[in-house]
């Protein structure tokens, strides 16, 4: 198999049809041939898993452990209840199927999903820990902007090898997605982020069992990547989880991003139901017991007509609503109510590209209906496009009213009129800006105010840019002038979001040097090693701070994010909208762009 191979369903799910790569289908039985089984006593029952032995790794598997009670008929939409014990052995060999996704188009991609899917998968070392002894624990959470997503999609094998094989017990969960995940009213009948409790109800009974399959509970390390790493955000922070794990590692996601969270999940609910034909009241429990009272499929028909998602800078319908009953006290004022957590917080240079390279037939086209260029015609992108862009998407005199000009010109002034002579011999210089545009104000900005508050407030907090692409892939799929969204994925756990590659001399490089921090991280608390310091960010939110770049361009590797920070300080100190989080400053109120 080629080095940083992607796992074999992840491979199939961003082909036209899921079983197009003649994988195995998800819920099927995952046991290799010839192998033993293994056997743990919890206090909810006994479980059996499997051995793997390899020459590159040796773990004990389990997978589709339930961690909370099915959320199916009056359960559906309510809060996450506790798992009972279970009689017999539970035959952990199978993996669980993906959560029913937000809308009936995505399941061309997961054919076979269920709401009963509130599953976890355990990975561990196949020998005992050290007497007296606990491993630490990672415990990862998946990305897919809140709509679609699963743990088979990232197979055991890859956290494995990295993670596994170097002493650290992994734990990788699902969460309830779309509107059976997310669905909210604003208000106690119907707050929403059940995702969010699903996830801690999963942290919960993980309490419950670590230490019988030599895990520490006292040592776990919370990570995830896009909606996983919002997801971390918000674990990290709420009163509700913050005392549940011990450490925080998010890979393109923040907890204060306009696409993490947002009112407009209310409206995007209410329109649903509207489709559902539920009464036309504004009565929240009438309209919630309308939709629970739906079929799976009625609600995924009624999510079609809504489309996967909307045009707009925020175009996601379904996210988190902390203010409802998450993180009901100003964010900042839990922050620092919560004990410091060492933290990572990973960005990728050219986050956006996720939503502004187009790539046909694929599981991407979710996230770049609107907003996406084909490789073959970034070259013909040009000032023109990209100031129309600004006009109309996102300095619109629908947020900015008579100063919408004066926004767009400073916009205009920084991402399209600041070229140099160099610049524009690159033949795609105006889409990258387009695409960087994108990703300081869905990704950049609010990413490294996050980092620099929780540094400032004694959290150990260490950030990286991941800069580098494979070149025969970046040339093929046209992420030309950074590393998109997931590219890291394929370094830390051998999982890569667009198409299978042969590692060359620099990505076994940059692999080593994540994959040593971050299994130091999650057994230290600091990812630096003798071979590889990575600089801890200073308690003073000073905008050249440092951080661990991974890449060849060397003019990236320090003050980076320096101008665009300053940037972004200097124009939402001068206009009442923020666009970074797509709400006015004056009421806090998270603007619906329905």
């Amino acid at each position: 198999m080629p080095n940083g191979m992607l796992n074999a369903l992840i491979l199939a799910l961003f082909l036209p049809t899921a079983g197009a790569a003649g994988h195995f289908i998800p819920g099927d039985y995952v046991v290799p041939q010839n192998t033993s089984t293994v056997t743990v006593d919890t206090k909810f029952g006994r479980v059996e898993g499997f051995k793997v032995i390899k020459q590159e790794y040796s773990a004990n598997i389990f997978v589709g452990i339930p961690f909370a009670a099915k959320p199916i008929g009056e359960l559906r939409l309510e809060k996450p209840e506790p798992v009972k014990p279970w009689k017999g052995t539970l035959e952990a060999k199978q993996w669980p199927l993906p959560c029913t996704p937000q809308c009936k188009k995505i399941t061309k991609f997961f054919n076979y999903n269920a709401e009963d899917c509130l599953y976890l998968n355990i990975f561990t070392p196949s020998t005992p820990p050290p007497a007296n002894e606990l491993y630490p624990v990672a415990v990862w959470i998946h990305g897919g902007g809140f709509m679609f997503g699963d743990t088979q999609s990232y197979g055991y094998e890859g956290f494995a090898k990295n993670l596994v094989n170097k002493g650290i017990v992994v734990v990788s969960i699902q969460y309830r997605l779309g509107a059976f995940g997310w669905f909210s009213l604003g208000d106690p009948v119907a707050p929403g982020n059940l995702g969010l409790w699903d996830q801690r109800q999963a942290l919960l009974f993980l309490h419950d069992v670590l230490k019988d399959f030599g895990g520490d509970k006292d040592r776990i390390t919370v990570f995830g990547q896009s909606a996983g790493g919002a997801s971390t955000g918000f674990l990290a922070v709420s009163p509700h989880s913050r005392d549940l794990f011990a450490q925080a590692y998010q890979i393109s996601g923040s907890a204060l991003l306009d696409w993490s969270n947002a009112a407009s999940v209310v409206t995007s609910s209410k329109h649903l139901a509207e489709l559902l034909n539920c009464p036309k009241t504004t009565h929240s429990k009438t309209l919630k017991n309308c939709v629970k009272s739906k079929t799976t499929e009625e609600i995924l028909q009624a999510s079609d007509k809504m489309g996967v998602n909307r045009n707009a800078r925020n175009s996601l319908y379904y996210q988190a609503y902390k203010e409802t009953d998450w993180i009901v006290d100003d964010y900042y004022k839990e922050l620092a109510k919560a004990k410091p957590k060492p933290t990572i917080i990973g960005l990728t240079s050219k986050e956006a590209y996720l939503g502004t390279v187009r790539i046909k037939d694929s599981l991407a086209e979710l996230f770049n209906k609107y907003h996406g260029v084909l490789r073959e015609n970034q070259h013909l992108f040009t000032k023109q496009n990209l100031t129309d862009c600004i006009y109309q998407k996102i300095a619109p005199v629908a947020d900015f009213g008579e100063y919408a000009e004066d926004a767009a010109k400073d916009l205009i002034e920084f991402y399209a009129e600041s070229a140099s002579e160099e610049d524009l011999q690159n033949p795609v210089y105006y889409f990258s800006q387009y695409s960087q545009l994108f990703t300081d104000f869905h990704y950049f900005v609010m990413g490294a105010k996050e980092a620099l508050k929780k540094a400032k407030l004694g959290w150990p907090t260490y950030m990286y840019l991941f800069d580098w692409v494979n070149p025969k892939v970046a040339d093929k799929l046209g992420f030309l002038d950074g590393a998109p969204h997931g590219m890291d994925l394929a370094y830390i756990m051998n999982a890569f979001l667009f198409e299978d590659f042969e590692f060359n001399e620099v990505d076994y490089k940059i692999k080593k040097i994540m994959v040593d921090g971050v299994v130091n991280f999650i057994k230290t608390g600091n990812p630096s090693s003798v071979e590889e310091t990575w600089p801890q960010l200073p308690k003073t939110e000073a905008m050249d701070f440092p951080y661990k770049f991974l890449g060849t361009r060397q003019e990236k590797a320090t003050n980076y994010f320096t101008p665009t920070l300053q940037f972004w300080k200097k124009f939402n100190d001068k206009y009442d909208f923020d666009i970074t989080r797509g709400s006015y400053k004056q009421a806090e109120q998270i603007k619906d762009e329905f």
